[in-house]
């Protein structure tokens, strides 16, 4: 109804009030315009109640539109679910790379560090030997046809010089194959670099993808949800006015029982039409609130389905001894900076905020009791009331862990993830829903 109507409404409400009035009123000149005054009342009542009949029909023809933006809507906000997911996928697989690319660096880097000490330590020794062939050129031994009686000098030479060419010839092999090898190694590193450069490179283009991704999500919600505000309030407008204009014609046919009668029936099945509506709107938004907010997979039927929420080493599991001494009730991941994190199961987002020291706190209802908890987020990119699938990202790692995650004394160098099931308010033991570990999580 547009503001125009609702004025249109409240200036003939009035004015029929007043007519109601003038007709209820005591005393000759009363009586003397009492039917006129309830005909002109009884003849506005029925035109109006004929203009919200029209309006009535319109409702209902916006209540389909409405309900085929909705379902649109509904399709649209599936399809950029399934990218979410499949870009997620992409990106932890691409911090694997990154992260198994660094390891080889450091690798390569050592190989190479021990071949130059390995060449320096080799160039020393044919040092030596060099040193060794200068002396005896310097002191060559005696010839045997000029000094015959001198031949025990002359033999000593020739054993040292056997002794010493073979071990030259060694020397120079050796250091030959390590400098091959230390070009090998270089031309490997730099390799591994270049790779390691478009990897990281690959990897900021899809993390600014998944963002703009989330914002089409989040302003996609928006409308919907803008949509339904507005829908709901144009519903109780047309219910609060038809009230009225039902409360008045009972007024009038307390006197004009049978001029208003047919008005009264067209008024009562305009009421039930109205009610009828908003209860079909009620029970399809419930329903459609259902369908979007149910789990896709039953949580108690997912052991061994969950996948790790980010990629990361597994620093302690449920029932394990965390390093201040308690028993863990939850899984720890040690994950690199700023690392995509990810839902574990369908569900509906119910708290999204920063909770004292464990630094953002995201926890998801799963359905039948369950809940699921993470803790130690850098940034959040859904909101409370939301939906989420498996593997759909919810948000991103810090560059260190929060203090309340790890515990006093702990090291807060790297970003920790902290995950816990609980049902019915409780801390249950998650490793009978793991799906394994994945290539980045150590047992």
């Amino acid at each position: 109804m547009t503001p125009v109507s609702i004025k249109r409404m409240s200036h003939w409400t009035q004015t029929a009030a007043l007519a109601a009035c003038l007709a209820l009123g005591v005393g000759g000149l009363a009586y003397a315009v009492d039917d006129q005054a309830e005909e002109k009342a009884i003849q506005a009542g029925t035109g109006e109640l004929k203009g919200l009949e029209d309006r009535l029909k319109a409702t209902k023809a916006r209540e389909k539109s409405l309900g085929d933006a909705i379902s649109a809507l509904e399709r649209e906000t599936r399809v950029l679910s399934e990218r979410l997911i499949s870009m997620a996928a992409r990106v932890q697989a691409r911090e694997a790379k990154i992260t198994s690319g660094e390891e080889r660096l450091v690798q390569l880097d050592l190989e190479e560090r021990a071949h130059k000490d390995q060449l320096r330590r080799r160039r020393k020794t044919l040092a030596d030997l060099l040193a060794g062939l200068q002396r005896l050129e310097q002191n060559p031994p005696p010839a045997l046809i000029v000094k015959p009686n001198d031949a025990l000098a002359a033999l000593r030479s020739a054993m040292l010089l056997g002794a010493i060419v073979p071990e030259l010839k060694a020397e120079a092999t050796a250091i030959s194959r390590n400098l091959s090898r230390l070009v090998d190694l270089r031309s490997a590193i730099q390799r591994e670099r270049k790779g390691l450069e478009s990897n990281v490179a690959r990897l900021l283009q899809e993390r600014e993808e998944i963002e703009t991704l989330l914002s089409k999500k989040q302003a996609m919600s928006a409308k919907t949800r803008n949509e339904r505000k507005e829908y709901k309030r144009l519903a109780a407008s047309l219910s609060g006015h038809a009230k009225n204009l039902r409360s008045l014609i009972g007024a009038l046919e307390k006197k004009r029982k049978q001029r208003l009668r047919a008005e009264q029936k067209l008024a009562e099945k305009l009421a039930k039409e109205q009610l009828a509506a908003e209860e079909r709107i009620k029970l399809e938004e419930k329903r459609r609130l259902a369908v979007l907010k149910a789990p896709r997979t039953r949580f108690s039927r997912s052991h061994s389905k969950i996948s790790y929420p980010a990629q990361g080493e597994r620093l302690y599991t449920y029932g394990d001894k965390k390093p201040d001494g308690t028993m863990a009730k939850g899984v720890a991941l040690a994950t690199r900076s700023n690392a995509q994190v990810t839902a574990p199961a369908d569900g509906t987002v119910v708290y999204a905020e920063e909770f004292r020291s464990y630094g953002r706190l995201l926890i998801i209802n799963a359905g039948e009791g369950y809940h699921l908890l993470l803790a130690g987020l850098g940034t959040i990119s859904v909101s409370a009331g939301q939906t989420v699938r498996a593997g759909e990202p919810i948000g991103t790692m810090g560059e260190k862990a929060a203090s309340g995650v790890v515990g006093s004394g702990a090291d807060l160098s790297r970003p920790i993830l902290y995950v816990e099931f609980r049902r019915n308010g409780n801390s249950i033991d998650s490793r009978p829903w793991w799906a394994g570990s994945s290539s980045k999580v150590r047992g």
